[in-house]
């Protein structure tokens, strides 16, 4: 048979396609014919998609470049499964294998069974392990064993809303903009050819639950993936960065978007700093408890509309790309957090625009790792604001 492939740089994927025409019957090669040469699409991975649009097949890298190929005797599409780079860099991570789901309760680091009941780590311990949920991030490979080796059941029901940030008080705190291209798209900027990096302060860290206090008129949505670092990590590579990572956890990364906005340079970092604006959790999860660590699908939504839905497989720049990007430049530290980016869907780029009012409850969830519910209340200076247009 005659065989073409098809490929782009760069390509990271759980999936690649294999286009050819058989000399023997499809049958007997365990193919399936596309149906009637109708319109298809094969999502092969964050960075590659193909179109088969009549005899014309184009693969689109985004951001990458791309290549139309057309060839009349395309007929038939078999598909190829490869290892990602997860499960290559999963080889590499000692703790592999490892399932881990850590809560922080009214302050007390907690550890959860498959049922969610909570294991109070301290006292399981015997004082091995401090109470504080973010000393635990300096003996994080010691402590993973250690929970590993529990064969015990959790011995307490978890209050919901005694519930914090899985890493209260990071030493250092980065956030990406623009890391989905439909969310470029909508904000109508250029795509960036490296990651776009700003910070959160530590004070706007807050709980899944809790209440936040809306200083204006003009408060917007962004759901996120968020990576808790878990080794010092510095000029890591992107093979070995999943070695690096404690887990996942759901963030939002709320925005005021008149001062976000303001003045010839954009204030991204104090715009998004607001007590309360940075709310985290339920839980942080090992990416060992996710089937696919990177295409997890994550989205918000304002009572029962939702306002974005999306999966990380979309990221243009992943995981681990940027933790070898940022570790290149600042060593990142043990419970560090990094917000990834935020898919399409924000208010702000909606028309009209639309921001949260008061009594709106926000409810943000990450396919295995949980949801945070966020119920919004006008601050003292709510009614005077103005701007956002």
């Amino acid at each position: 048979m005659r065989t073409r492939f098809c490929a782009a740089s760069r390509l990271r994927a759980s999936r690649i396609t294999l286009m050819l025409t058989p000399k023997r019957s499809p049958s007997s090669l365990g193919l399936t014919r596309s149906p009637g040469r109708e319109a298809a699409v094969e999502d092969i991975g964050p960075q590659l998609v193909i179109h088969v649009d009549g005899e014309t097949l184009t693969a689109c890298s985004l951001g990458h470049g791309q290549d139309n190929i057309t060839d009349p005797e395309i007929d038939y599409l078999l598909t190829i499964d490869f290892r990602t780079d997860h499960d290559e860099n999963a080889q590499r991570n000692p703790a592999n294998g490892v399932h881990v789901r850590i809560v922080n309760v009214g302050q007390r680091l907690v550890l959860l069974d498959a049922s969610g009941a909570g294991l109070d780590v301290e006292k399981a311990s015997d004082g091995r392990f401090s109470r504080d949920p973010q000393a635990i991030f300096s003996q994080w490979d010691e402590f993973r064993e250690w929970a590993a080796a529990r064969g015990d059941r959790g011995d307490f029901a978890v209050d919901q809303a005694e519930l914090g940030a899985p890493s209260p008080l990071p030493r250092q705190v980065f956030a990406i903009g623009l890391n989905y291209a439909d969310h470029v798209s909508e904000s109508k900027m250029g795509r960036p050819d490296s990651p776009t990096v700003f910070t959160k302060f530590q004070s706007s860290i807050t709980g899944p639950n809790a209440t936040v206090e809306l200083p204006s008129r003009y408060v917007d949505w962004e759901v996120e993936l968020v990576v808790v670092i878990g080794r010092p990590a510095h000029r890591v590579s992107e093979e070995a960065a999943y070695g690096h990572v404690a887990g996942f956890t759901v963030g939002q990364d709320l925005s005021e978007r008149v001062v976000q906005l303001a003045g010839p340079v954009p204030q991204f970092s104090l715009g998004k700093s607001y007590p309360g604006f940075a709310p985290l959790g339920p839980a942080l999860v090992t990416v060992d408890e996710l089937g696919n660590p990177d295409d997890l699908e994550l989205g918000c939504r304002l009572g029962d509309e939702v306002l974005q839905l999306g999966r990380t497989r979309d990221l243009m720049f992943n995981v681990p790309e940027l933790i070898s990007q940022l570790s290149a430049v600042c060593p990142l530290l043990p419970g560090d957090i990094i917000f990834t980016g935020t898919p399409s869907g924000v208010g702000n780029a909606r028309d009209p625009k639309r921001f949260i009012p008061p009594g709106a409850v926000l409810t943000s969830h990450i396919e295995g790792i949980g949801e945070l519910r966020n119920e919004f209340v006008a601050g003292p200076r709510y009614e005077d604001s103005e701007g956002g247009d």
